[in-house]
């Protein structure tokens, strides 16, 4: 799966071989704004 990388819109990211079996896995997102502020959230991936 390809990501988008706002910062740096040329530059390709990638999670290939992130994931090395099938499974339910966890997966943290961190967000900061420009102020500084900072928030995360758990979310459920299923990878097939």
């Amino acid at each position: 799966m390809k990501m988008l990388n706002s910062l740096y819109p040329n530059q390709e990211l990638s999670n290939e071989g992130c994931f090395k079996e099938a499974s339910e896995y966890q997966v943290m997102v961190k967000v900061v704004d420009v102020f500084g502020n900072d928030t995360n959230k758990v979310l459920k991936v299923r990878v097939k």
